[in-house]
């Protein structure tokens, strides 16, 4: 008898008779009881069953996986079972692909065990299947259908086709901020012969679904497109970089992989972020590995995250008792008086007394990990200080740290003690990022991107990033200026909005990125990641697309909205965008570096700019041209 899942109901029933304890005459179900069941959904024989059931479960379809079959069978069994897949996505209809066999005729513990299983069972299934017409899409494929049973069967090894084989591992790369047209037979490594559109399409449609939350990790939308002759992927990226691992619409597993670059050069980009303080920096995921290892980032990126991690490590370092063994000159804790009268009397060494006891130390392996692992970033470092001041600012700081485990040996931990560090009880986050940072250095991991060896993955926000650039920048202005600098980072430029009534719910207050108080002059500036300056400088208004302009548009309105609240007689609202260095030069020999115009707002005196930071660590050449601006705008304020 089936009850409702609903809470709400109470899961009893009135008996005819009384059958005395613990039921009498009223049978009940608890509420933490749950009704776990499977169905085969290509069974027809059950067809008014079907219509009854799904009023009182919930269902979820579980797909047969190739990673199960592997990790649970022997071959032929993996074999066929991925020949099968590739099969059924390329000649089955829709309303077909549940009729794909499941993972029970496929395994087995030995080889002869799967083979017996694969001559008993598919090959009649199959055969059913092409007389009955379920999967009337494979009727010219009836020959390669029944033949991956019998190869399996005989043990002779098939050489996968060009269209039907495993796919190949491929990355899918673009720039922030761009648009990609991948094609997708090209994507997923298939011939081109009749027919292999449809496949492709199905591939597609899969690899979206699987991937659909992987890709948002990078905010990237993915979609499905077809121009009448050629199926595409086509990806749109934002302002976050990175690299995460992608499934695989056949095997299942992370071939694949998404790399979203920056679209100013890397060595650019590494120096900012020292500049910037590390307030942004690449952030690792916990994502299985990808198969490609960006060497193009700057080393010491990676560097900096290592030492950061394996500094909180050593300030949290657990403190724990160790059973410690050796020879003293009184007896303390256990002696063993054995070892004593045969090793020590015989000697003289009557104050060499062997004893056990629990000592209070940290943990000296780990600490020699974190040795050997501080001592290769030093090494890595030395190499690369030419780079600039910050590189040896780093080597300082490794070096601190590797006067705090002087004392230890290093040694380079073994995989199997890595897994026991990560298995013991009360892990603390510090221990967990810094036994990561540890892994990194030992299998000399780098962060993922377009090279040939298995990479981290990571992510990072670029619009965050770009922000604390123009914070680094506006804080020399702000001392050669005297201005008051206030940061929305540190919650000093929010204005609440008074909503009437107040419990509207929409935006509560409007806080611009960064504002600069003069006496009598405020000067609100907003960092916008966006490609719009340079699109602008090198086209008319009228020929840039409608959705760049509707962005300006609404960059605008903002930096307008945050200007309406800042109460000042001569306020400036500055937008400022990326540029590459050679835009930025030309604008600044031709005096161009802002764009200025005057709203009329009496009393009041209101200003627009637009003006862009390049993505070059030059703090001082970047601030002069704002500090010969502010300049002119303090004395107007002033006068």
């Amino acid at each position: 008898m089936l009850f409702e899942p609903d809470p709400e109901y109470e899961r009893s029933i009135e008996l005819p008779y009384d059958f005395g304890e613990p039921f009498h005459k009223s049978f009940r179900l608890p509420p933490n009881l749950h009704v776990l069941g499977t169905m085969n959904t290509a069974d027809r024989s059950i067809a008014i069953v079907d219509l009854a059931v799904p009023r009182r479960f919930a269902f979820a379809t579980l797909w047969p996986s190739a990673q199960v079959v592997e990790e649970h069978s022997r071959e032929p069994g993996p074999q066929a079972f991925r020949e099968l897949l590739a099969l059924f996505i390329e000649h089955a209809p829709e309303e077909s692909l549940t009729l794909l066999p499941g993972h029970s005729y496929f395994l087995g513990d030995t080889e002869e065990q799967v083979r017996v299983k694969l001559r008993t069972a598919p090959a009649a299934l199959f055969e059913e299947y092409l007389v009955q017409g379920y999967v009337a899409g494979f009727s010219g494929s009836r020959p390669r259908l029944l033949a991956v049973v019998a190869h399996a069967v005989s043990g002779r090894r098939r050489t996968p086709r060009a269209s039907g084989g495993p796919l190949r591992p491929g990355d899918i790369s673009l720039e922030d901020n761009a648009a990609l047209v991948q094609p997708a037979a090209e994507l997923f490594g298939l011939a081109r012969e009749r027919g292999v559109e449809q496949q492709a399409a199905r591939l597609a449609e899969q690899f979206i679904v699987q991937n659909l939350d992987l890709c948002a990790l990078l905010e990237v939308s993915i979609r499905r497109d077809f121009d009448g002759g050629e199926v595409y992927l086509q990806l749109d990226s934002g302002n976050m970089v990175g690299a995460v691992p992608l499934r695989s619409p056949l095997t299942q597993r992370f071939d694949f992989g998404l790399l979203v670059q920056p679209r100013f050069p890397w060595p650019g980009i590494g120096a900012l972020l020292a500049e910037t303080g590390w307030l942004v920096a690449p952030a690792p995921l916990r994502l299985p590995l990808l198969t490609r290892s960006e060497r193009r980032i700057p080393p010491w990126v990676l560097a900096y995250m290592v030492l950061a991690r394996l500094k909180t490590l050593l300030d949290h370092l657990e403190r724990r008792f160790e059973i410690a063994s050796e020879n003293r000159s009184a007896p303390k804790g256990s002696v063993n008086w054995g070892v004593y009268a045969a090793r020590s009397l015989p000697r003289g060494a009557f104050l060499a007394v062997p004893c056990s006891f629990p000592d209070l130390r940290d943990d000296r392996l780990l600490q020699g990990a974190i040795r050997f692992t501080l001592e290769r970033q030093v090494r890595s470092l030395e190499t690369q200080r030419e780079q600039g001041a910050f590189v040896h600012r780093l080597i300082a700081f490794a070096e601190g740290l590797l006067r705090r485990v002087q004392g230890i040996a290093p040694r380079r931990p073994s995989p199997l003690e890595l897994d026991a560090w990560l298995r013991q009880p009360l892990r603390s986050e510090p221990l967990l990022e810094g036994l990561q940072a540890i892994q990194w250095t030992a299998e000399e991991r780098g962060l993922a991107g377009p090279s040939e060896l298995e990479g981290l993955p990571w992510k990072m926000p670029m619009e965050a990033f770009f922000e604390a650039w123009v914070e680094t920048v506006l804080r020399r202005v702000a001392r050669s200026t005297g201005a008051e600098l206030r940061v929305a980072r540190r919650r000093q430029t929010t204005v609440p909005l008074h909503w009437d009534p107040p419990y509207a719910d929409t935006q509560k207050g409007l806080a611009p990125d960064f504002l600069l108080r003069f006496e009598g002059c405020v000067v609100i500036v907003d960092a916008k990641y966006k490609r719009h300056w340079e699109e602008m400088r090198h086209s008319a208004w009228a020929t840039v697309s409608e959705e760049t302009r509707e962005q300006h548009r609404q960059d605008l309105l903002q930096v307008l909205a945050y200007g309406s609240a800042a109460g000042a007689n001569h306020t400036v609202c500055c937008l400022t965008y990326p540029c590459s260095l050679q835009t930025w030069q030309s604008l600044s020999d031709r005096k161009r570096l802002f764009d200025c115009a005057e709203i009329p707002a009496r009393p009041r005196r209101l200003q627009l700019w637009l003006t862009a930071v390049p993505m070059q660590p030059d703090v001082e050449s970047i601030a002069a041209p704002w500090i010969r601006q502010l300049a002119q705008v303090r004395g107007a304020a002033l006068g």
